[in-house]
């Protein structure tokens, strides 16, 4: 039965008047999946701009081609990658502003790669990531530097991919943990601001009735923010914003104040 009401609620203003006695613990429930859905536009508007080439050359400054051959340039000579290990014909180290080359290549840079025997490190900003060298297997840095700009953007979309795959699920785990607060604070704020609209009645919803009203009113608006936000993300915190209190307002109206009239 509830489970009814609350897909009716999506287009019923009766539903939602009738899910305001829904049980708390169902209550957040439902809010937890709300606030999931709500963000998901903007999580999936988020995983494209995660790290891509252009993102690495905004945090290296990489941002003219002459920049970028001079980036190819550090590469070192007769060195190249097999097997998940870097190896070079002589033992060496190459210390420069973003290339830092050799088996015991110095840490501390603030931008740039650091390539090591087993693992080559990401660094940006001052803060640094460590990775395998699964995905640059069979890299030759001579082959990289003879291929100009070509084999600059194949070193820089290879990083880029790995870095993707390192950070998606963190990084959408996290954007759906903001979205699922920020839920929670938006109905909780405009709950406690509706109870306001007791003052001159003798009898009113309690706050549960209130809160429950505000979830069971925010589905439609859910629903229409997953459908507008694939194209238009930037508007649907604007949407759900402005439609879950107007939706709430109209129920009110139309069941809450004839039942308060009635009591009285």
């Amino acid at each position: 039965m509830k489970i009814n009401l609350i897909f009716r609620s999506i287009f019923s203003l009766n539903a939602i008047y009738q899910l305001r006695k829904t049980p708390i613990i169902l209550s957040l429930i439902v809010s937890v999946f709300l606030g999931i859905l709500h963000f998901t536009p903007h999580s999936i508007a988020f995983v494209g701009i995660m790290p891509h080439v252009r993102h690495i050359e905004q945090i290296w400054e990489l941002d003219v081609d002459e920049t970028k051959l001079e980036f190819l340039s550090l590469m070192p000579r007769n060195c190249y990658i097999e097997n998940a290990v870097f190896y070079c014909d002589t033992d060496f180290t190459i210390d420069t502003k973003l290339m830092r080359f050799g088996y015991q290549a110095q840490m501390n840079i603030d931008n740039g790669l650091i390539f090591t025997r087993d693992y080559f490190y990401f660094v940006g900003h001052g803060n640094m990531e460590k990775f395998a060298y699964h995905y640059l297997n069979n890299v030759n840095f001579d082959e990289l530097a003879a291929d100009g700009l070509e084999g600059y953007e194949e070193l820089m979309q290879t990083i880029a991919l790995y870095l993707r795959r390192l950070w998606i699920i963190p990084f959408i785990s996290s954007s759906y943990m903001t979205g699922i607060i920020s839920y929670f604070a938006y109905i909780f704020t405009v709950s406690v601001l509706s109870m306001l609209l007791k003052f001159g009645h003798t009898s009113f919803l309690s706050f549960k009735e209130v809160l429950n009203i505000l979830i069971f009113s925010s589905i439609g608006p859910v629903v229409g923010v997953i459908v507008i936000g694939f194209i238009f993300p930037a508007l649907t915190t604007l949407l759900f914003n402005l439609a879950t209190p107007l939706v709430a307002w109209f129920v009110y109206k139309k069941y809450v104040v004839p039942s308060l009239h009635k009591i009285t």
